[in-house]
């Protein structure tokens, strides 16, 4: 029986063709492995990871000089990878062949006129058209809001200057023949400012990664040069003693619930550290805590770093809610070990201070500012979904007065602002809070 042996010779001599183009042609390598993988944006997403972590760049989309699959660019720098357009969501190779046959045959797209008056109507669709700008394909047209509010305004001048191409009939600056050339309407495209995590959300819904550099990456990188034994990236941990404890600071992305083999329960969250995700397992002992921070952006995490098959992941012993508003409050918090929210902050006689709920008059309610709850991680910690909870019932009363939660432990306060959830005040929603948390930890600000 040499089954097993022929097997094993065959793996064994790919594995060595791959390892030596890999160490001795890494952009060719990897170029190639991209597309293998074109329409897997998971596999995309790990493979970019990996050119991250080497010397090698890969550019973001652009559709003056990306082409339908991931190619090799020379620039002033080197060689670079370009992004291959097919593999954006909603995008197809044969209409992107299209668009770069005629790039590649009258020269790059000027503007968004001039790509309007060169392509066909058929080549393109509104899905196509707004993967191209949420990717950053149209950066050089203007900015991908603005872009995107007008998407349809693009495809109905594209619609009519085909029929006009298409129907063989002359305007009269043909009379001129190639010397002037017949106008096309403008496009006014709208004065907006498009912001990096609007950006980022839209490349990982269109790509599965991000090419936009993260905000909170670049506090995570400042927390790590105030303190290096804080952790904030996967090529920290390859250099850290993983059977010591271990303190880590990352974006909160999602988490499942599971159930072992022997029916105990036990939870894995997707972390996000500066260069790539790591899995945080969190075991039936500890599910309880989690809640008080698992729906933050932002979490202080500690545990021991385990690895399988050489594979990172890290086991839950505890966390807390890490928020910063700016380097200030970072550099202050890690190095002089001092509250987010000071003490000064609740002083009674402090001008704007707040105000419990009850003393506030119906003359008085229009000039609430803010609503402030407070959560005491000792006090509420029987209601393991309070978190949940108050989540729910601010989303139910949307309105626009501001709303931020601070998190008291016995020795720190953290204010963690919900810009997404905007109240109104009313008798329902007080009612509800005081089910839940009582009105004694519900303030306005005026």
């Amino acid at each position: 029986y040499a089954f097993n042996k022929a097997h094993s010779v065959s793996y064994a001599m790919i594995a060595y063709w791959t390892a030596y183009f890999k160490a001795n042609y890494k952009i060719e390598y990897f170029t190639a492995v991209l597309n293998s993988s074109i329409n897997n944006s998971d596999k995309i997403s790990v493979c970019i990871n990996e050119i991250r972590k080497t010397e090698l760049e890969i550019i973001k989309p652009n559709i003056n000089n990306s082409n339908v699959f991931f190619t090799i660019l020379s620039t002033e720098k080197g060689k670079v990878i370009s992004y291959g357009l097919s593999s954006l969501k909603n995008v197809s190779a044969a209409s992107l062949g299209k668009i770069i046959d005629e790039r590649e045959k009258g020269g790059p797209f000027e503007s968004l006129a001039d790509f309007c008056k060169r392509i066909d109507s058929s080549w393109i669709n509104k899905k196509i058209l707004e993967s191209l700008i949420k990717s950053g394909s149209f950066d050089d047209f203007g900015d991908r809001g603005g872009l995107l509010d007008s998407a349809e305004r693009i495809l109905i001048q594209i619609n009519s200057l085909t029929k006009l191409r298409n129907s063989n009939q002359s305007t009269m600056f043909d009379l001129f023949g190639d010397e002037v050339e017949t106008p096309v309407n403008v496009i006014e495209i709208g004065d907006t400012y498009t912001k990096d995590n609007e950006k980022m959300h839209w490349e990982q819904e269109i790509m599965g990664i991000s090419f936009t550099e993260n905000p909170n990456h670049k506090k995570m990188i400042r927390i790590k040069e105030i303190n290096q034994d804080i952790i904030v990236s996967l090529q920290q941990i390859e250099s850290i003693d993983i059977n010591k404890p271990q303190t880590l600071i990352a974006e909160v992305k999602s988490y499942e619930k599971r159930v072992s083999r022997k029916g105990a329960e036990f939870m894995i969250v997707k972390l996000e550290l500066t260069d790539g995700p790591i899995d945080l397992m969190v075991w039936q002992n500890k599910i309880s805590e989690v809640d008080i921070w698992l729906h933050s952006p932002i979490a202080k995490i500690k545990g021991k770093i385990n690895n399988r098959n050489g594979e990172n992941s890290l086991w839950y012993d505890s966390g807390e809610i890490f928020s910063f508003e700016d380097q200030e409050s970072i550099s202050n918090n890690i190095t002089n070990k001092t509250p987010i929210i000071t003490k000064e902050e609740y002083k009674p006689n402090m001008k704007n201070e707040k105000t419990p709920i009850e003393d506030i008059t119906d003359e008085n309610i229009n000039a609430v500012k803010e609503v402030i709850i407070t959560v005491d991680s000792e006090k509420h910690s029987s209601n393991k979904h309070i978190m949940d909870d108050l989540t729910r019932i601010l989303l139910d009363n949307e309105g626009n007065i501001p709303v931020s939660i601070i998190v008291k432990s016995s020795s720190e306060k953290v204010k963690l602002n919900l810009p997404f959830a905007n109240v109104n005040t009313s008798k329902s929603l007080e009612e509800k809070l005081d089910n839940i948390i009582g009105l004694q930890n519900v303030f306005y600000k005026q």
